[in-house]
């Protein structure tokens, strides 16, 4: 028998690898390791997410507002590089 992920919001975006389940809706962003599925890391955002990429130790989400922002997988930022001139649409091209 499978079991059930239930969000308060409609699920806008997610990604799954490296051992993690990313998911956002509008206001939050889930991150579950498969060792445990109960307990996600769970934080706040600011908009939309457009975009998910994940690498072993860290995932990429980029927001319109507030562009390329990294986190590892304890939803911790990390780092929220800003690219002069970058617009939310060049990064939906290329995913």
């Amino acid at each position: 028998m499978g079991e059930f992920l239930d969000f308060k919001d409609r699920v806008i975006n997610m990604s799954i690898g490296w051992t993690n389940l990313v998911v956002t809706t509008a206001n939050q962003c889930y991150v579950y390791d498969f060792s445990n599925w109960n307990t996600p890391h769970i934080f706040d955002l600011k908009d939309a997410v457009t975009f998910i990429a994940q690498c072993s130790k860290l995932f990429c989400l980029v927001e319109c507002t507030q562009g390329l922002m990294i986190y590892n997988y304890d939803g911790k930022l990390v780092s929220n590089p800003k690219i002069a001139g970058a617009k939310c649409s060049f990064f939906i091209k290329f995913s």
